[in-house]
Protein backbone atom coordinates (compact mmCIF):
# COMPACT_ATOMS: atom_id res chain seq x y z
CA UNK A 1 0.00 0.00 0.00
CA UNK A 2 1.53 3.53 -0.85
CA UNK A 3 1.97 5.90 1.62
CA UNK A 4 -0.15 8.55 -0.20
CA UNK A 5 -3.24 5.43 0.55
CA UNK A 6 -2.61 5.09 4.16
CA UNK A 7 -2.48 8.73 5.13
CA UNK A 8 -5.42 8.99 3.14
CA UNK A 9 -6.80 5.97 5.88
CA UNK A 10 -5.75 7.72 8.73
CA UNK A 11 -7.83 11.41 8.00
CA UNK A 12 -10.88 8.92 6.70
CA UNK A 13 -10.55 6.88 10.18
CA UNK A 14 -10.05 10.49 12.08
CA UNK A 15 -12.94 11.98 10.26
CA UNK A 16 -15.52 8.90 10.67
CA UNK A 17 -14.59 8.99 14.43
CA UNK A 18 -15.19 12.42 15.30
CA UNK A 19 -17.80 13.57 12.93
CA UNK A 20 -21.65 13.86 13.88
CA UNK A 21 -23.12 10.44 13.26
CA UNK A 22 -26.46 11.74 13.52
CA UNK A 23 -27.74 9.31 15.86
CA UNK A 24 -27.68 6.53 12.99
CA UNK A 25 -26.65 3.03 13.59
CA UNK A 26 -23.45 1.91 11.85
CA UNK A 27 -22.89 0.71 9.34
CA UNK A 28 -23.66 4.77 8.38
CA UNK A 29 -23.15 6.76 4.82
CA UNK A 30 -24.67 9.91 3.90
CA UNK A 31 -26.59 10.44 0.54
CA UNK A 32 -28.08 14.14 -0.47
CA UNK A 33 -31.57 14.67 0.59
CA UNK A 34 -33.75 17.60 -1.16
CA UNK A 35 -37.47 18.58 -1.76
CA UNK A 36 -38.78 17.97 -5.54
CA UNK A 37 -42.12 17.62 -6.88
CA UNK A 38 -44.43 15.85 -8.63
CA UNK A 39 -47.70 15.71 -10.13
CA UNK A 40 -50.52 14.85 -8.46
CA UNK A 41 -54.33 14.02 -9.83
CA UNK A 42 -56.12 15.33 -6.89
CA UNK A 43 -55.78 19.21 -6.16
CA UNK A 44 -56.92 18.89 -2.80
CA UNK A 45 -53.57 17.10 -2.36
CA UNK A 46 -51.47 19.49 -4.36
CA UNK A 47 -48.89 21.55 -2.63
CA UNK A 48 -48.47 23.96 -5.53
CA UNK A 49 -50.32 24.85 -8.80
CA UNK A 50 -48.95 25.41 -11.74
CA UNK A 51 -49.96 26.85 -15.38
CA UNK A 52 -47.58 25.35 -18.22
CA UNK A 53 -47.15 25.03 -21.69
CA UNK A 54 -47.36 21.25 -22.30
CA UNK A 55 -45.70 21.76 -25.80
CA UNK A 56 -42.50 23.16 -24.52
CA UNK A 57 -42.97 22.77 -20.76
CA UNK A 58 -42.79 26.72 -20.04
CA UNK A 59 -44.28 27.91 -16.84
CA UNK A 60 -46.55 30.88 -17.66
CA UNK A 61 -45.64 33.63 -15.29
CA UNK A 62 -47.29 37.00 -14.07
CA UNK A 63 -45.15 38.68 -17.03
CA UNK A 64 -46.71 36.19 -19.75
CA UNK A 65 -50.06 37.50 -18.49
CA UNK A 66 -51.26 38.20 -22.18
CA UNK A 67 -49.95 35.37 -23.55
CA UNK A 68 -52.03 33.37 -21.45
CA UNK A 69 -55.17 35.54 -21.99
CA UNK A 70 -54.82 35.05 -25.51
CA UNK A 71 -54.19 31.47 -24.92
CA UNK A 72 -57.69 31.11 -23.79
CA UNK A 73 -59.32 33.56 -25.88
CA UNK A 74 -61.23 30.98 -27.48
CA UNK A 75 -62.46 29.13 -24.21
CA UNK A 76 -63.53 32.08 -22.62
CA UNK A 77 -65.85 32.85 -25.39
CA UNK A 78 -67.10 29.31 -25.67
CA UNK A 79 -67.80 29.18 -21.81
CA UNK A 80 -68.99 32.69 -21.73
CA UNK A 81 -65.84 34.21 -19.13
CA UNK A 82 -64.65 36.72 -21.26
CA UNK A 83 -64.79 39.96 -18.62
CA UNK A 84 -63.53 37.56 -15.63
CA UNK A 85 -60.34 36.39 -17.77
CA UNK A 86 -60.04 40.44 -18.49
CA UNK A 87 -60.32 41.36 -15.06
CA UNK A 88 -57.34 39.09 -13.97
CA UNK A 89 -53.37 40.27 -13.22
CA UNK A 90 -51.97 37.50 -12.72
CA UNK A 91 -51.54 33.58 -13.19
CA UNK A 92 -52.75 32.74 -9.80
CA UNK A 93 -56.49 34.56 -10.76
CA UNK A 94 -56.32 32.91 -14.10
CA UNK A 95 -56.08 29.69 -12.98
CA UNK A 96 -59.05 30.19 -10.19
CA UNK A 97 -60.90 30.94 -13.45
CA UNK A 98 -59.87 28.28 -15.30
CA UNK A 99 -60.93 26.05 -12.41
CA UNK A 100 -64.15 27.55 -11.53
CA UNK A 101 -65.29 27.81 -15.19
CA UNK A 102 -63.39 23.51 -15.19
CA UNK A 103 -61.16 24.11 -17.94
CA UNK A 104 -58.33 22.17 -17.22
CA UNK A 105 -56.68 22.90 -20.69
CA UNK A 106 -56.79 25.25 -23.20
CA UNK A 107 -58.20 24.69 -26.89
CA UNK A 108 -54.96 26.20 -27.88
CA UNK A 109 -53.29 23.45 -26.18
CA UNK A 110 -50.64 26.02 -24.75
CA UNK A 111 -52.30 26.50 -21.29
CA UNK A 112 -52.62 23.22 -18.58
CA UNK A 113 -53.27 23.72 -15.04
CA UNK A 114 -50.66 21.14 -13.54
CA UNK A 115 -51.09 20.48 -9.68
CA UNK A 116 -47.90 19.18 -8.16
CA UNK A 117 -47.21 18.08 -4.58
CA UNK A 118 -44.09 18.48 -2.83
CA UNK A 119 -42.25 15.06 -1.55
CA UNK A 120 -38.18 14.47 -0.22
CA UNK A 121 -36.04 12.43 -2.33
CA UNK A 122 -32.61 10.84 -2.51
CA UNK A 123 -30.19 12.09 -5.15
CA UNK A 124 -28.97 9.21 -7.21
CA UNK A 125 -26.74 11.47 -9.13
CA UNK A 126 -24.00 10.80 -6.43
CA UNK A 127 -24.24 7.59 -4.28
CA UNK A 128 -23.03 7.73 -0.88
CA UNK A 129 -20.68 9.42 1.34
CA UNK A 130 -18.75 8.29 4.22
CA UNK A 131 -18.99 10.90 5.81
CA UNK A 132 -21.31 13.86 6.64
CA UNK A 133 -18.43 16.30 6.09
CA UNK A 134 -17.48 14.66 2.78
CA UNK A 135 -21.33 14.96 2.05
CA UNK A 136 -21.94 18.83 3.02
CA UNK A 137 -18.83 19.92 0.90
CA UNK A 138 -20.24 18.14 -1.81
CA UNK A 139 -23.72 20.38 -1.84
CA UNK A 140 -21.36 23.59 -1.45
CA UNK A 141 -19.49 22.91 -4.40
CA UNK A 142 -22.48 21.50 -6.35
CA UNK A 143 -25.34 24.06 -5.35
CA UNK A 144 -26.45 24.74 -8.55
CA UNK A 145 -27.59 20.63 -8.62
CA UNK A 146 -29.28 20.62 -5.89
CA UNK A 147 -32.47 22.69 -4.67
CA UNK A 148 -32.28 25.50 -1.58
CA UNK A 149 -33.31 23.23 1.06
CA UNK A 150 -30.68 19.96 0.08
CA UNK A 151 -28.75 18.49 2.58
CA UNK A 152 -26.78 15.59 4.13
CA UNK A 153 -29.14 12.08 5.22
CA UNK A 154 -27.65 9.71 7.20
CA UNK A 155 -28.44 5.89 6.64
CA UNK A 156 -27.79 2.79 7.93
CA UNK A 157 -26.51 0.11 5.24
CA UNK A 158 -29.17 -3.23 6.07
CA UNK A 159 -27.79 -6.31 5.97
CA UNK A 160 -24.96 -5.54 4.44
CA UNK A 161 -22.01 -7.24 5.79
CA UNK A 162 -18.80 -6.58 3.23
CA UNK A 163 -19.42 -2.90 3.56
CA UNK A 164 -19.77 -2.88 7.40
CA UNK A 165 -16.32 -5.07 7.65
CA UNK A 166 -14.95 -2.39 5.26
CA UNK A 167 -15.91 0.48 7.75
CA UNK A 168 -14.79 -1.55 10.61
CA UNK A 169 -11.34 -2.28 9.21
CA UNK A 170 -10.85 1.45 8.01
CA UNK A 171 -11.71 2.60 11.80
CA UNK A 172 -10.33 -0.07 13.87
CA UNK A 173 -6.46 -0.57 12.42
CA UNK A 174 -3.68 1.22 13.31
CA UNK A 175 -2.99 3.39 10.50
CA UNK A 176 -0.18 5.17 12.32
CA UNK A 177 1.53 1.88 12.79
CA UNK A 178 1.21 0.71 9.31
CA UNK A 179 2.60 3.89 8.13
CA UNK A 180 5.92 3.75 9.85
CA UNK A 181 6.22 -0.15 8.40
CA UNK A 182 5.56 0.95 5.18
CA UNK A 183 8.39 3.36 5.61
CA UNK A 184 10.47 0.49 7.04
CA UNK A 185 9.84 -1.46 3.98
CA UNK A 186 10.35 1.60 1.95
CA UNK A 187 13.68 1.83 3.55
CA UNK A 188 14.24 -2.18 3.19
CA UNK A 189 13.52 -2.13 -0.52
CA UNK A 190 14.96 1.05 -1.60
CA UNK A 191 17.59 0.76 -4.82
CA UNK A 192 21.40 1.64 -4.21
CA UNK A 193 21.95 4.26 -6.85
CA UNK A 194 25.71 3.83 -6.50
CA UNK A 195 28.28 1.05 -6.70
CA UNK A 196 31.22 -0.15 -4.72
CA UNK A 197 34.55 2.03 -6.25
CA UNK A 198 32.29 4.63 -8.13
CA UNK A 199 33.19 8.54 -8.01
CA UNK A 200 30.97 11.01 -7.52
CA UNK A 201 30.21 14.84 -6.29
CA UNK A 202 29.00 15.87 -2.78
CA UNK A 203 27.90 19.42 -2.11
CA UNK A 204 29.62 20.79 1.26
CA UNK A 205 27.86 23.61 2.25
CA UNK A 206 29.49 25.96 -0.46
CA UNK A 207 32.12 23.59 -1.75
CA UNK A 208 31.85 20.42 -4.04
CA UNK A 209 33.96 17.53 -3.09
CA UNK A 210 34.79 14.26 -5.15
CA UNK A 211 34.11 11.23 -3.19
CA UNK A 212 34.59 7.24 -3.70
CA UNK A 213 32.01 5.02 -2.34
CA UNK A 214 33.94 2.36 0.00
CA UNK A 215 30.77 0.70 0.66
CA UNK A 216 26.87 0.85 1.60
CA UNK A 217 26.22 1.53 5.07
CA UNK A 218 24.03 -1.86 6.33
CA UNK A 219 22.19 0.00 9.47
CA UNK A 220 21.12 2.99 7.89
CA UNK A 221 19.20 2.02 4.06
CA UNK A 222 20.20 4.83 1.58
CA UNK A 223 23.50 5.84 2.99
CA UNK A 224 27.18 4.90 2.05
CA UNK A 225 30.88 4.75 3.89
CA UNK A 226 32.44 7.11 1.68
CA UNK A 227 36.37 8.12 1.16
CA UNK A 228 36.95 11.46 0.54
CA UNK A 229 40.62 12.28 1.30
CA UNK A 230 43.95 9.99 1.32
CA UNK A 231 43.21 8.44 4.99
CA UNK A 232 41.88 5.08 5.30
CA UNK A 233 38.38 7.08 7.53
CA UNK A 234 35.44 6.51 5.62
CA UNK A 235 32.41 8.94 6.20
CA UNK A 236 28.84 7.89 6.30
CA UNK A 237 27.35 10.16 3.54
CA UNK A 238 23.12 9.64 2.88
CA UNK A 239 22.67 9.29 -0.60
CA UNK A 240 20.42 12.20 -1.20
CA UNK A 241 23.71 14.40 -0.58
CA UNK A 242 25.69 12.41 -3.76
CA UNK A 243 25.66 13.22 -7.05
CA UNK A 244 26.22 11.05 -10.33
CA UNK A 245 29.28 11.99 -12.35
CA UNK A 246 27.21 11.26 -15.25
CA UNK A 247 30.30 11.51 -17.67
CA UNK A 248 33.26 9.49 -15.75
CA UNK A 249 33.56 6.99 -18.37
CA UNK A 250 35.35 9.72 -19.96
CA UNK A 251 38.02 10.04 -16.94
CA UNK A 252 39.94 7.66 -15.24
CA UNK A 253 39.48 9.28 -11.32
CA UNK A 254 41.74 7.21 -8.86
CA UNK A 255 42.44 7.61 -5.27
CA UNK A 256 45.59 8.47 -3.69
CA UNK A 257 47.10 7.48 -0.13
CA UNK A 258 49.25 9.85 1.84
CA UNK A 259 52.36 8.76 -0.26
CA UNK A 260 50.89 10.68 -3.76
CA UNK A 261 50.89 6.35 -4.98
CA UNK A 262 47.36 4.76 -6.41
CA UNK A 263 45.30 2.99 -4.60
CA UNK A 264 43.58 0.04 -5.41
CA UNK A 265 40.76 -1.36 -3.96
CA UNK A 266 41.12 -4.77 -1.63
CA UNK A 267 38.81 -7.52 -1.62
CA UNK A 268 37.99 -6.39 1.56
CA UNK A 269 36.15 -3.46 -0.21
CA UNK A 270 34.44 -5.53 -2.59
CA UNK A 271 32.74 -7.28 -0.21
CA UNK A 272 28.82 -6.05 -0.07
CA UNK A 273 28.24 -6.29 3.59
CA UNK A 274 24.60 -6.55 3.16
CA UNK A 275 25.11 -10.25 1.85
CA UNK A 276 26.50 -11.54 5.13
CA UNK A 277 25.25 -11.45 8.91
CA UNK A 278 26.23 -8.15 10.67
CA UNK A 279 28.60 -8.60 13.24
CA UNK A 280 30.25 -6.34 16.11
CA UNK A 281 33.77 -7.04 15.29
CA UNK A 282 33.62 -6.20 11.59
CA UNK A 283 33.40 -2.18 12.67
CA UNK A 284 29.89 -1.49 10.47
Amino acid sequence: MKKEDIEFLRKLKKKIAEGDHAEQAPPRFWMVRESATRPVGDPDMADETLLVNPEDGHVWTDDDIDSVKLCLEEDAEEGGFEDDLAECGTVDEVIGVMEENRVVWSRSGNAEVCYLERYWRLSDETGAFLTMEDCQKHIVENRYHYSEDAHPYALTAWRNPAFERLLDIVANTDWEKEKDSERKICEMEKTYEFEVGEPFVYQNGDRFEIGIVKRRNPRKPGCYFCWYSTGDTAACTDEADMRKIANAYAFRIVRLDPNGRERGASSEEEINPLDYPLSPDRGY
